[in-house]
């Protein structure tokens, strides 16, 4: 036997397929192929990253009928992105009406997903959208747009040779490969490794170092450790009060947040995100 929410989701799952086949999706692959300095097949995308975005830009290369492409991630299954390692809030920040994972199918909304499982009550009372909530909603869309991610596969350099891109990979996937193109969906750590503070006191790589001084981003703080304790917090952002909530919540005796600015920022210059015409037509803005 089935339970509601389960045969719910199973009878949403038959409108994905039903949706994606009146859509033609996937395209049979139209690219021709092409053989690359190596001598081996050309890869037409390389896509690195597996979390939101890179599933979501494999998708939409997918329904134009680009299929010989690749989608790795140095996480395992799962750990893609900030939703289930390192982000700390309840739920998500934007507006639960947001869409964009779907790239405009209906049944593959986070509210088709929502409502399927818990009714339309459910969705018109929900507030926010509960973080692991939308972990297994992106799970679920991979899924049901048939994208592959191979798991634990690190890129470690991009080469230019001529008119394609040679990526040099590690992993069980291990591999030099050539593309025509590269995406590179690497999310909040896309600028780079975690930026330290040159204390005199915290040397990154000492033994003792990681015991006292953390990153916000770091997967393993056990805030349990705190309790009692006087904390204190390098910033005063998002990832700053979170992890400040999740310290306190442990049991910390107090948490002080430093930050380089007079008074908190009060504008959210990522708002204009929650309207749908602001991202199709950022890039034409003057």
């Amino acid at each position: 036997m089935t339970d509601d929410r389960t045969s719910g989701l199973m009878a949403l799952e038959r409108d994905v397929s039903r949706d994606l086949a009146r859509l033609n999706y996937p395209p049979q692959n139209w690219v021709p192929r092409r053989v690359g300095p190596d001598g081996q097949p050309l890869l037409d995308v390389l896509v690195v990253g597996g979390g939101m975005c890179g599933q979501t830009a494999a998708f939409a290369l997918m329904r134009e009928g680009v299929r010989n492409l690749r989608v790795v991630d140095r996480a395992p299954t799962g750990g893609e992105g900030p939703w289930a390692t390192f982000a700390r809030m309840e739920t998500l920040r934007s507006p639960k009406h947001l869409t964009g994972p779907d790239l405009g199918v209906t049944a593959l909304t986070f509210r088709a997903w929502f409502e399927a499982q818990h009714g339309e009550a459910a969705w018109a009372a929900l507030h926010k959208i509960p973080r692991l909530d939308w972990w297994n909603y992106l799970l679920w869309v991979r899924r049901m747009t048939g994208v592959s991610v191979e798991n634990r596969t690190e890129l470690l350099r991009l080469l230019p040779r001529g008119d394609v891109i040679e990526a040099q990979m590690s992993g069980p996937s291990s591999s030099t490969v050539s593309a025509r193109k590269v995406v590179l969906a690497l999310g909040r750590e896309g600028s780079g490794a975690a930026q330290w503070p040159a204390l005199p006191s915290f040397v990154p790589g000492k033994s003792n170092a990681f015991s006292r001084v953390l990153h916000a981003n770091d997967t393993t703080i056990d805030f349990t450790a705190w309790k009692g304790k006087h904390v204190g917090v390098l910033g005063a952002g998002a990832s700053a009060f979170d992890n400040a909530g999740s310290a306190l919540e442990a049991g910390a005796a107090e948490v002080t947040l430093f930050m380089r600015r007079p008074h908190l920022p009060q504008v959210n210059k990522s708002k204009w995100t929650a309207f749908a015409g602001c991202l199709r037509g950022l890039q034409s803005l003057d």
